[in-house]
């Protein structure tokens, strides 16, 4: 028998707290009526489900999300490959996340100065700006020193990863559920 599902309104479920909430059936679908649609802002939610499974399935893992009233947390992805922008774009935002793509370094700076995100995935190996380049630029940036960075590439012996300040390195090609686990692992509470 699977736990019952906390009440919004009950004193467990508090704003600037983490919940873990199971969900009665597989998916995110519905996810307001369930609850009522009064989740409190400013707290951050686990979604599992089914209840009692202990798995969490791909249309229901969508990591930390805020509360309705809060903002989703938002991903910069940055490739000259379109099918890995797209690919991922696609993947990350049916897991809850909002994202935004670009295809060099200079073409992110200028999509953080409209919407900062909460942590960069990188290429190394891009024209005009690459990804080396960009995270010394975000690192340069207002707030740049705290923004979790992802760089990849298929080919590190051909960077000097050691003078990076980035958080993660992986190598391609990435499995996709190893992104989202360490994506999970980077991003601030407070995302």
């Amino acid at each position: 028998m699977s736990d019952p599902l906390p009440s919004p309104a009950s004193a467990d479920i508090a704003p600037g707290r983490t919940h873990r909430i199971s969900l009665l059936a597989t998916g995110i679908a519905g996810f307001d009526e369930i609850l009522g649609g009064g989740l409190p802002a400013g707290s951050l939610y686990l979604i599992q489900g089914p209840a009692g499974s202990g798995k969490t399935t791909p249309a229901s893992q969508v990591a930390f999300m805020q509360a309705r009233a809060g903002r989703q947390v938002m991903l910069l992805v940055v490739d000259d490959e379109v099918d890995i922008t797209d690919t991922y774009a696609m993947l990350l935002e049916l897991h809850g996340y909002r994202v935004s793509t670009a295809s060099h370094g200079a073409e992110a700076l200028v999509k953080m100065q409209q919407d900062w995100p909460d942590l960069l995935i990188s290429d190394c190996m891009m024209p005009v700006m690459n990804g080396l380049e960009l995270c010394a630029a975000v690192r340069a940036l207002p707030g740049g020193a705290n923004l979790p960075v992802i760089l990849c590439s298929g080919a590190p012996e051909r960077h000097d990863l050691s003078q990076s300040s980035h958080n993660l390195f992986l190598r391609k090609p990435v499995f996709f559920e190893r992104l989202l686990e360490e994506i999970q692992r980077l991003l601030p509470s407070h995302a």
